[in-house]
């Protein structure tokens, strides 16, 4: 974080660490020194992966449904500065006080949709088992990431989301394939990372003046969220299904609008925290 911040006051200047410049998502950065979002992506794809295996317990449920996700990346960093120094000038019995003060904020937001498919993500497996047989080594586009570098690039819950869906007895399904479970659904994984730095700045005393105390405080807050969709491109059963058909845009649409409705719920969440505690 870097926030720098000024105020016309006796002998005060503060410049907290340079000037201004909004960079600092909590990714790790690139060769180019850029915020970069690729072990998310890899962790995301990892257990989508898991989903798509043959060897996974609703594997019957997901090719039925030929379900398509969205998976939509929020990176949001908020920087606070503030400077508030204080002076007491003081001249015999009496005393003056005087104070100002200067308060910089800023946020910057970041974005990113993805969309999947079961279909598309069972075909890239099946190319890596036919390159591995090929090159002699294990080929696997869809591994985890090797280093967890930042929150979302560590386990997002997205299986367990899954399984809890799978087990739902009334769960909404478009298939019309008998005893299939599918249906749409999602969820999300959020890390909320908060650095501060309060009350910093010297006191010192003169024969009439006294200050600037404790006088600035800086805060960098990161929040990063990744929200998840299973929708069902499938209707009937007959697979596969284009990648553009009508029913791939249909069941992106349905999943975006499932990622609309848990953020929606989110804001419904902390208005009603927010109503509790004023009360």
């Amino acid at each position: 974080m870097k926030i720098c911040l000024s105020i016309l006051a006796p002998l005060v200047s503060l410049c907290v660490g340079g000037c201004s410049n909004i960079q600092n998502f909590d990714v790790p950065r690139d060769a180019a020194n850029l915020p970069s979002v690729q072990t998310i992506v890899q962790q995301v794809n990892c257990e989508l992966a898991t989903l798509a295996s043959d060897n996974y317990q609703y594997i019957g449920d997901m090719v039925a449904g030929d379900y398509v996700i969205a998976v939509e990346l929020d990176l949001t960093v908020n920087d606070d500065g503030s400077l508030a120094p204080a002076f007491t000038y003081t001249n015999g019995l009496f005393s003056f006080n005087a104070g100002a003060k200067l308060d910089v904020q800023r946020e910057q937001n970041f974005t990113e949709t993805l969309f999947y498919s079961i279909a598309d993500l069972r075909d890239l497996m099946n190319e890596d088992r036919k390159m591995s047989l090929k090159v002699g080594h294990p080929v696997n586009s869809l591994a985890c990431p090797t280093e967890v570098n930042t929150p979302l690039a560590g386990d997002l819950g997205i299986v367990p989301s899954v399984h809890i869906a799978m087990n739902t007895p009334h769960l909404a399904s478009q298939t019309k394939l008998s005893g299939a479970k599918a249906g749409e659904f999602g969820g999300y994984a959020k890390f909320v990372i908060l650095k501060n730095l309060n009350a910093v700045g010297p006191t010192w005393t003169l024969k009439q003046l006294k200050g600037p105390g404790s006088l600035a405080g800086v805060s960098e807050t990161n929040t990063d969220q990744i929200t998840f969709a299973f929708a069902e491109r499938a209707a009937t059963g007959t697979l596969p299904q284009a990648p553009n058909s009508a029913a791939t845009n249909q069941a992106k649409a349905r999943a975006l609008t499932i990622i609309a409705q848990i953020k929606s719920n989110q804001v419904n969440t902390v208005l009603s925290q927010i109503q509790v505690n004023t009360r």
